[in-house]
């Protein structure tokens, strides 16, 4: 009988277990996290930056990042903010952001070069220029765009002005320098900032192509010989350390070859430096030394949606 009673106390004690638990209150759910107000933050960024309180600048603008990493302004904000700060590989790599969610905007494509310049990448410079210049809606044509563009362009290294794209480059200022000559019709064209007559700025423009087509010519023989006479260095190498028998004639020809090589590349090294040395002594046109940043647009959109180019500077000068 007992032990009838201890089994419907066990079956007891079993049963009430899931009412136990069905009655234990639930744990509470954790507090909502309260959404970072980008707009303030945004806007925190943007009276710093105007205070020239970069540091700050830079620490509200990377705090509303966090949160929307496609921010505009955000982006465009603390890349002008590392700008000031001289700190320039941030800086571009922000822009670049900033411009890959507005393509079109003309005031990040002429903060985005100012970057590029100070980091002494005017290549990279142009090549933003150029890519916006060649967008939908450039009418009437930019003359200030054009004018960092030729300042890039001046800045091109010696090496960088024997290249396929330093060519590409200078075609495409060429045609758009038309376009603004076109615009003003008045006879004159532009030797950098200068607007000059037409036929001394086409006289002056020819004579910077020359020298610069040969010092073009000159680098690339250079590259040719220098690789032909690696190879025939190599060859060399390789007859002093490999365990093959050579003949006399076979061990003349190669060491021929390789004293060619050398003599060839010499040659081409000399012309290569008279071509850059006269191209160097040509005159240039003047341009600015750099580009100025330009200030963050008042108003400018903070989510990631890409806002009209400000007002272009007319073609006309006072």
């Amino acid at each position: 009988m007992r032990n009838l009673k201890a089994a419907a106390n066990r079956w007891a004690v079993i049963l009430m277990v899931p009412a136990c638990l069905a009655a234990a209150p639930k744990a509470a759910p954790p507090p909502a996290t309260a959404r970072v107000d980008v707009e303030t933050l945004v806007e925190e960024g943007r009276a710093a930056l105007a205070d020239r309180r970069y540091d700050e600048a830079r620490k509200s603008f990377k705090d509303a990042l966090a949160v929307e990493p496609k921010n505009v302004v955000a982006l465009h904000g603390i890349g002008l903010a590392c700008l000031n700060l001289k700190d320039a590989a941030p800086a571009c790599a922000y822009l670049d952001r900033a411009l890959q969610q507005a393509p079109a905007d003309r005031t990040i494509t002429w903060n985005d070069a100012a970057a590029w310049l100070q980091n002494k990448n005017p290549m990279r410079a142009a090549k933003v220029i150029m890519a916006y210049l060649s967008g939908p809606g450039q009418s009437p044509p930019d003359e200030q765009m054009a004018t960092a563009l030729g300042t890039a362009i001046s800045q091109a290294s010696d090496q960088e002005r024997s290249g396929n794209f330093y060519a590409e480059l200078r075609r495409f200022y060429a045609d758009y320098d038309k376009k603004l000559a076109a615009a003003r019709g008045n006879g004159k064209a532009r030797w950098g900032t200068s607007w000059i007559p037409a036929k001394d700025a086409e006289a002056k423009w020819t004579k910077l192509d020359q020298r610069t087509r040969e010092a073009q010519s000159a680098g690339t023989e250079l590259d040719h010989t220098q690789e032909a006479a690696r190879k025939a260095s190599n060859a060399v190498w390789e007859l002093r350390t490999d365990m093959a028998l050579h003949g006399s004639a076979e061990k003349r020809s190669i060491y021929k070859r390789r004293d060619d090589a050398m003599a060839a590349e010499k040659k081409a090294e000399k012309k290569y430096e008279q071509a850059a040395y006269a191209l160097r002594n040509t005159e240039q046109p003047p341009f600015p030394a750099s580009v100025t940043p330009t200030d963050l647009p008042p108003g400018a959109p903070t989510m990631d949606t890409q806002s009209p180019p400000p007002t272009r500077p007319s073609t006309q000068t006072p």
